[in-house]
Order: structure tokens, then C-alpha cells, then sequence
């Protein structure tokens, strides 16, 4: 009755018709608020599911950069125990190189040196055996050291190169002669001032041997030279030694200088055949000139079929005349030769 109270002029009958537009009213509000909930819930599980597809490959990414961080931390690990290993090397290569350098200033005054002060009976040019230069110029030249320096060109001096020259032309040492009169002290201090590098030198002979380039004493340079190493004497040496002052007169005149224990310079020999003959003791051309022929080949075909086609007839001849320094003798023979063939 209270449901009717609004209308008295309805019946019970009414009451199933509204209850039925009441469920209706309800099933179509549910199916349309429904699909719009489903489809909503779709969308978010579609983005649900590209976040963890997302997550995932940001995790893997995150696992690759841990492990590339632990091998960059072992990287560093290791080039630090590197850095620090050299780190103590450098250490105690300085604290050798100090003692060194305190051990050549104190020893500089007690090098005796291979140059004399009694003057010499020699020309003012030395014969160096060498090949035709350039010019066709003959063999045995007798070459002319002053024709091929100037008195500026320090580094004729055993001792002295391109930067220790330019350290000497700094301090006002320009010359042969102003070299020779520079006491040992003064270019001792141009070396220490010039870094720790140059106190290992020793100058002690260099103005004896500006002094003879000065007066054109070449043969006594030569001599001096020829028992020297970085200007400080190393004793006797072999007489065949080519000096500095030699070897840059050569190249400035266009010179090949001869050297007994090339044996590159027979027709036929190279490199290799060279190394297996002084292997087997033939190491100037005197022992090649004495060695008998069979010897030479049983040598090459000990070292194998690849030295087989080597013909060793002519070598001790070659060697012969080098050693009694026929070199045109030599150049005319070793024209009709090829690989030391006749």
C-alpha cells in the first residue's frame, strides 16, 4: 500500500509491470556501463603489459651494465697493481740513474785518453779504401778531411751529436778552436744545465779532439777515435774500426767505406750466406780468401736445398783481391759475374 500510496488509482497489477521496467531499466544501464568498464580494463591490461615488457628488458639491461661495471672494476684493479709495479721501477730506475750520474761526475777527471801531445808526422789527408764516388772519381782516393768539413761542424767530435752540438752553439762554442779552449768544467756545467739526460756524457777529450781537427791532424783524430765510444776511451780496438770522423768524410764526399769483415762485398753473397760462413768461422775476407772451395759448399748444403743453387768457386778469388785492396782489379772481375758465377 505505501509502494501505491502515490497513485490511488492504481492496482496490484501494476506492481510486476514496474518491477520488470525497473530490471530492465537496471540490465541496460549494466550493459552499457559494463562495456565501458571491459573496455577500460582491456586498455589497462594492454599497458600493464607493456610496462612489464619494459621492466624485463630494463632489468636486463641493468644486469649488463652490473656485469660490465664488475669487468671495468677489475680493469681498473688491474692497471692500478700495473701503474703502481711501474710506478716502483721508475722509482728505482732514478735512484740508479742518480747514483750513476754522481759516479761519472766523480770519475770525469780520471779517464785517461789515447791522444798524444807530441805532435805528429803526418799529411793533412788519411787514405781511406773506398769504392768509385759519384763523380767516377778513382779507388784509393786519398781523401782530404778539411776539403770535406768546416770548423763549425762540431760533431766530427767522438762524443758529440746533433743536440749536444746545438747545446754547444747555445753556450757561444762555435768552432774546432773555441772548443779546444773551453775547460773540461765549463762544458761539464753546459750538460748538467741541459737535464739529467746529458750528465752521463763525458767531455774530457773533446777539446784534445778539436784541437787536432783544429790543426789538421787527422791521422791522430783517426788513431784516437778508433779506440773511443761515445768520446770516452774503450781500449784497444780493432784496426779495421771505422771512426766517426771517417764515416762522416765518407758520406759528406760520397765515399763507400770498405770494412774487412763485410763479406757482402764478394759477388754472390748476401745477407744470409754471409751469416753462415761467420757461423762456421769465416768472418773477414782473409778467412774467405784461405777457405777452400769444397768447404764453402759443404757448408751451404748443410744449410739446407735452399743454398743449393750458390756457386762458391769465385768468392776466395774476390776475397783474395780485396784483401790486397785490388779494387779495380775487383770491379772489372765481379762485371763478368752474376751471383758470383763466371
Amino acid at each position: 500500500m505505501i509502494l501505491l500510496s502515490f497513485c490511488a488509482d492504481c492496482t496490484w497489477e501494476l506492481l510486476p509491470m514496474l518491477l520488470g521496467a525497473w530490471m530492465l531499466g537496471w540490465l541496460l544501464w549494466s550493459w552499457v556501463i559494463g562495456s565501458r568498464f571491459r573496455a577500460e580494463r582491456k586498455t589497462l591490461q594492454s599497458e600493464l603489459s607493456q610496462v612489464k615488457a619494459t621492466n624485463t628488458s630494463l632489468e636486463k639491461d641493468l644486469s649488463l651494465v652490473r656485469h660490465e661495471k664488475e669487468n671495468l672494476a677489475q680493469d681498473f684493479r688491474a692497471h692500478k697493481t700495473k701503474y703502481n709495479d711501474l710506478l716502483l721501477r721508475l722509482n728505482t730506475y732514478e735512484e740508479n740513474h742518480e747514483k750513476l750520474l754522481i759516479e761519472s761526475q766523480q770519475n770525469a777527471e780520471s779517464i785517461n785518453l789515447p791522444l798524444t801531445e807530441e805532435p805528429i808526422d803526418m799529411t793533412d789527408s788519411f787514405i781511406l779504401d773506398s769504392t768509385p764516388a759519384p763523380d767516377g772519381e778513382a779507388p784509393e782516393e786519398r781523401i782530404n778531411f778539411a776539403a770535406a768539413f768546416h770548423p763549425e761542424q762540431l760533431q766530427v767530435i767522438e762524443g758529440i751529436g746533433p743536440k749536444i752540438e746545438g747545446l754547444l752553439k747555445a753556450a757561444d762554442i762555435q768552432s774546432w778552436e773555441e772548443l779546444a779552449e773551453t775547460p773540461l768544467s765549463r762544458l761539464q756545467e753546459v750538460l748538467l744545465a741541459a737535464g739529467p739526460r746529458y750528465r752521463v756524457h763525458d767531455p774530457s777529450s773533446w777539446a784534445k779532439q778539436a784541437n787536432l781537427a783544429q790543426n789538421g791532424n787527422w791521422a791522430a783524430l783517426v788513431a784516437a777515435q778508433r779506440s773511443m765510444s761515445g768520446g770516452k776511451n774503450i781500449g784497444k780496438a780493432p784496426a779495421n774500426n771505422q771512426t766517426k770522423v771517417e764515416k762522416m768524410a765518407a758520406k759528406i764526399l760520397g765515399i763507400t767505406l770498405y770494412e774487412p769483415h763485410d763479406l757482402k762485398l764478394i759477388e754472390g753473397i748476401g745477407p744470409k750466406i754471409e751469416a753462415l760462413l761467420k757461423a762456421d768461422g769465416i768472418e773477414n775476407w782473409a778467412h774467405l780468401a784461405q777457405a777452400k772451395v769444397e768447404n764453402l759448399q759443404a757448408i751451404l748444403r748443410k744449410a739446407g736445398d735452399h743454398y743449393r743453387l750458390a756457386d762458391p768457386t769465385t768468392w776466395p778469388r774476390q776475397a783474395g783481391l780485396a784483401v790486397a785492396k785490388k779494387w779495380k782489379e775487383l770491379e772489372e772481375y765481379q762485371a763478368y759475374l752474376q751471383g758470383g758465377k763466371g
